[in-house]
């Protein structure tokens, strides 16, 4: 079999199969005989697939790869390393508290100022910046000065610009919420769960970093409302009770809530091992199923999301995000490709005052070239476009190399996948559960209510 015919995938559970064809993104429903005849074939223990497929898979499955819509390496998004400390001493921490670069080091807003003037240039157009550490409240009053000099900006150039933030909540107070509601489109706290789980890795000076976090988070929710996101490390002791953990940080903060899987070393406590982390990965197919039937709720997994959304709209993830076109700023004006690659000298784009730098050119070129279907380890991966790769900085993490995705992620990611299409497709047979769906893919893409899906 031609090696372009072997691109489709089949996707069954107890109840259907699936016959999915990534080039055409389409998704017929198949007997179950007739799903393991196929995955016979696919995997050469069978000569010939059943009759009534090999002209479909030949129409399907012999397009030819859809090309790039392109719209990569145009700057529209900063992140600002404006602390490079913190208060915590997280112990799975990737970036060693900020303190990976400029160890100690608060950004000067002149800096970040330096950094609109250069990014932020054509009419009309909406950028974003998102301030990170390290603690970046540690820097509240140069968070200040940034802020009122972005919008200076913006104004003299005549376009938009909307600020986020992460932070452990550890130094909120009263003004400062007030400041953040008024000023900052999206604010997300880290929480790890239920105050032991949360204090046990996230190490405080002196008590509990869950209870100096917890002391004003109510009053964050009351005047942020539904731009409040939580976002926790699920480690592994607290693995096998994920869906649990989850439950926790909705409790606490609403329905945006996500928990991501801990990237620490082999030899670090937080780790997860196989075991861990198949249950965990178990925990969230599950979700991804049930975030599909009960129509995408507001923390909808990314790969239920992404389910929906590509398959509606067409929409193919070539690549996982826009590093190295949208690059993180360290508080010395140093550039690198994202903001889990800062420090590394590999991913060093040069300086905000240095426009014609050979390292800004060498790095984009690098991640410009990180298609899904030109790297040799998602080339021929059913899931490619509707994943998009891993994190470049997590596959560089597990790998030495940004074009290389950890193979545990990999599986995780396509488990997670098939219980995405397995409920899409139950979920649009029915007419009310499939109206609800459209409305809520066409909320999340920007589309009018009464706009035909593609």
């Amino acid at each position: 079999m031609p090696p372009n015919l072997r691109d489709w995938h089949v996707v069954a559970d107890d109840k259907a199969s699936l016959l999915f064809f990534p080039r055409s993104y389409r998704l017929f429903r198949i007997a179950p005989e007739e799903g393991r005849q196929l995955a016979e074939w696919h995997a050469g223990k069978s000569i010939s697939p059943p009759s009534r497929f090999a002209q479909l898979i030949e129409s399907e499955a012999g397009q030819p790869i859809p090309a790039d819509a392109g719209g990569w390496g145009e700057t529209d998004n900063l992140c600002l390393y404006v602390a490079h400390d913190c208060n915590l001493r997280c112990t799975y921490c990737y970036n060693q508290q900020g303190r990976v670069a400029a160890p100690g080091r608060m950004m000067d807003p002149a800096v970040a100022e330096t950094a609109f003037r250069r990014f932020f240039a054509s009419p009309g157009k909406r950028y974003s910046v998102a301030m990170y550490g390290g603690e970046p409240l540690l820097n509240f009053r140069g968070i200040q000065s940034m802020v009122e000099r972005g919008r200076a900006v913006a104004s003299a150039r005549r376009t938009e610009v909307a600020f986020s933030i992460t932070t452990n909540g550890m130094l909120l107070n009263r003004r400062r919420i007030d400041y953040l509601a008024a000023n900052f489109a999206s604010i997300s706290v880290s929480v790890d769960g239920p105050p032991a789980d949360h204090d046990r890795f996230r190490i405080a000076p002196k008590g509990s970093a869950y209870a100096r976090m917890y002391k004003h988070l109510p009053a964050l929710k009351a005047a942020c409302g539904d731009r409040l996101s939580l976002l926790g490390t699920l480690t592994g002791g607290t693995a096998e009770r994920y869906a649990e953990t989850l439950d926790h940080l909705r409790q606490l903060g609403g329905p945006k809530a996500t928990l991501s899987p801990v990237e620490g070393n082999a030899d670090n406590p937080s780790g997860m091992n196989a075991e861990q982390f198949a249950a965990y990965s178990r925990q969230h197919a599950q979700r991804c199923s049930d975030a599909i039937a009960a129509g995408l709720e507001d923390d909808a997994p990314r790969e239920a999301v992404n389910v929906v959304v590509n398959l509606l709209t067409q929409r193919r993830l070539r690549r996982f995000c826009a590093a190295g076109a949208n690059p993180a700023v360290a508080a010395d004006g140093s550039l690198y490709a994202c903001h889990g690659l800062v420090g590394n000298p590999s991913f060093y784009m040069g300086s905000v005052t240095a426009e014609a730098d050979e390292n800004w050119q060498r790095v984009q070129r690098q991640f410009a070239a990180l298609d899904v279907d030109r790297m040799a380890a998602c080339a021929t991966c059913w899931a490619r476009y509707l994943c998009g790769g891993q994190c470049y900085a997590q596959a560089y993490f597990h790998s030495g190399d940004v074009a290389r995705p950890d193979p545990r992620y990999c599986q995780h990611v396509r488990r997670s996948l098939e219980a995405s299409l397995l409920a899409f497709q139950q979920t649009v047979a029915d007419e009310t559960g499939r109206r609800r769906l459209y409305l809520r893919a066409r909320q999340l893409i920007g589309a009018s209510r009464d706009a035909p899906h593609v």
